[in-house]
């Protein structure tokens, strides 16, 4: 991936970025997967997200193109939701955890396996919420737009915030910071902040053995 140039980048790039730096130059510069042994945690999401996924095989009435889904929720004056939805935003895609669209406004929720919100997953779904915001063309004047993260281990809201201009310039900001970081295909100074031994990058990080 050294030779590729970046103009789109996953939202999960925002919660990487939050936790370590470093995590964005291993994933998107040297193509490295996840090692998620290393978190049990991390380890039941996976297998939550595989049931939610395969739950929502057979349910109808779900989203599966948002620019449709707000057509129908605007021209039949209704609430459309579904789960595991696409959205692709200028900068930004990804698969949201769960969406609800309805005439003047939208709802996206993020499963976490967390007793608390973490910074880097408040802008992982704020991220969510302007790629969301992008793809359907609205104003925040008139169609307002929430991020919630929900535990879905103790199944209660841990974060709940309405998509800003001010929120939008910091997206903006870590952005432009990831860009800089894959497409200068620098290394990044990992963080010292003892997070090194849930890393789920931790048995291939150049700083292995120096925490």
């Amino acid at each position: 991936m050294r030779n590729k140039t970046f103009n789109l980048i996953p939202v999960s790039f925002l919660n990487s970025f939050h936790y370590c730096k470093h995590q964005v130059y291993l994933a998107g510069v040297l193509g490295i997967k996840p090692h998620y042994s290393v978190n049990r945690r991390i380890i039941k999401g996976t297998l939550v997200h595989r049931i939610i996924r395969k739950t929502c095989e057979n349910m109808g009435d779900l989203i599966k193109d948002i620019r449709l889904a707000y057509t129908i929720s605007k021209k039949e004056d209704r609430t459309v939701w579904g789960r595991e939805v696409p959205v692709v935003g200028k900068t930004l895609y990804g698969i949201v955890d769960e969406l609800w669209i309805s005439p003047d406004g939208a709802l996206v929720i993020e499963y976490k396996p967390s007793i608390r919100a973490y910074k880097g997953h408040k802008c992982q779904v704020m991220g969510y919420c302007f790629a969301l915001m992008e793809s359907l063309n609205v104003s925040l004047n008139s169609f307002e737009i929430r991020g919630k993260i929900v535990s879905w281990e103790y199944s209660s809201v841990l974060w709940e915030k309405r998509l800003s201009k001010t929120i939008i310039r910091k997206i903006k900001k870590t952005v432009a910071e990831i860009f800089d970081i894959l497409n200068e295909k620098t290394p990044s100074n990992r963080v010292k902040s003892g997070l090194c031994s849930t890393c789920s990058y931790h048995y291939y990080c150049s700083y292995r053995g120096l925490e």
